[in-house]
């Protein structure tokens, strides 16, 4: 039975994950060097049309990756689908962390939007499935507090290093 146990709280922490970037990206975009890296400006919030562009690629990518979540689901299962979702998010976390040129990043964020619709959708089915009729419940209600559980340790992160001097140099180390 720990298997299964075990098998949730790994699906558990793809809510998480989703929590994590969101508050990294949100958090990041506050500091002068972030924009600064991409952009030449000292705010990257001054540019607000590449700012809104930037933090919305990532909805438009859950949006596009809907229409394929069924098809990878059904034909691969709900480990696949998480599998296949981490796999995209990963290309997605090298594409923003490998460039300087703000265009590859938001590429990167496309992608991992486009993954975790692919995880988020299959992870608490496959949650639900697996669970014990006595824990099926409780799963799916522990899944849905993984957002909070990824969100706010990169907050408190991002918080710390928001006192780092030297934080221009450490840009990629949260998103990582």
């Amino acid at each position: 039975m720990w298997h299964v146990y075990f098998a949730c709280f790994i699906a558990f922490f793809n809510s998480a994950i989703n929590g994590y970037d969101l508050s990294v990206f949100n958090n990041l975009a506050t500091f002068k060097s972030f924009g600064t890296s991409f952009t030449g400006n000292d705010d990257f919030k001054d540019n607000s049309s590449k700012y809104a562009l930037t933090s919305a690629i990532l909805q438009i990518g859950s949006i596009i990756g809907c229409f394929f979540v069924g098809l990878v689901s059904d034909n691969i299962g709900r480990r696949g689908g998480m599998l296949v979702g981490s796999v995209i998010i990963i290309i997605g976390v090298i594409l923003e962390l490998a460039t300087s040129n703000l265009n590859i990043f938001i590429l990167g964020r496309f992608l991992i939007g486009f993954g975790v619709v692919q995880v988020t959708t299959a992870a608490p089915t496959y949650t639900v499935e697996v669970a014990h009729p006595q824990f099926r419940a409780r799963a799916g209600a522990i899944y849905n507090t993984g957002w909070n559980v990824g969100s706010i340790p990169a907050s408190i992160i991002l918080l710390g290093e928001s006192h780092v001097l030297l934080f221009q140099y450490f840009r990629e180390c949260p998103q990582a």
